[in-house]
């Protein structure tokens, strides 16, 4: 029997590994257990959304596996992890129960991307007044305002991409190498200032959730 030696996380962290096997579609199993008992709860392998409800007296953090919501309010709950080669483990636990979330096998880039976490609470980066404008503006921003600026940051990485084909083939390498990381950094820039906003968030999961089921 391998013996797992969980790791303290918090709230933050626990989130952003369940975001990472939302993105990647990666199915996760719950056991909600009181000590050595049975479990109360059991979920064998379900798709998982997590999100962040704001309260007036208590923030809490919603775990979602299909149809059954776990709120785990801020303050009254633990949290530890433990990151494997392929897979993430995951505990949450007051002083009554300890929620156990396994997810089932990762690819490698999605456990980079796991293990990528930064505590931007306890990090050194220091944000200017420009920067946290521009943070500010983009909560603020619309669904089709960020969907319009997207799609004008895509169209030119796809045309640096078709520039950078042209010159593979007529001119200095070097040159085709640089269009192609300008499309890379645009299309990157595109996809984080998406994330950014949760407006955008809520409206891209719930087109993707329905072509998911649309596929089933």
């Amino acid at each position: 029997m391998t013996v797992i030696n969980m790791i303290k996380s918090d709230a933050g962290e626990a989130m952003h590994l369940f975001e990472v096997m939302q993105k990647h579609g990666v199915k996760c199993s719950l056991e909600m257990k009181h000590g050595n008992a049975d479990p109360m709860v059991s979920i064998a392998s379900a798709a998982v959304q997590t999100e962040y409800v704001k309260g007036s007296d208590n923030d809490t953090v919603v775990v979602s596996l299909n149809d059954v919501n776990l709120a785990f309010p801020l303050g009254e709950y633990s949290y530890s992890k433990f990151i494997s080669d392929i897979q993430i483990d995951i505990a949450i636990a007051s002083e009554s129960h300890t929620a156990w979330f396994s997810s089932k096998a990762m690819s490698l880039e999605a456990i980079a991307e796991a293990k990528a976490y930064v505590d931007l609470a306890h990090s050194l980066i220091v944000l200017d007044k420009h920067e946290q404008a521009l943070i500010a503006y983009l909560r603020e921003l619309s669904f089709d305002d960020l969907l319009d600026a997207n799609m004008a940051l895509l169209d030119e990485s796809d045309r640096a991409q078709r520039e950078a084909i042209q010159k593979q083939t007529t001119t200095d390498r070097r040159e085709a190498d640089g269009f192609r990381e300008r499309a890379g950094n645009l299309r990157e820039l595109a996809e984080l200032l998406g994330l950014a906003n949760t407006d955008y968030r809520a409206h891209i999961e719930a087109t993707e959730s329905e072509t998911n089921d649309a596929g089933k």
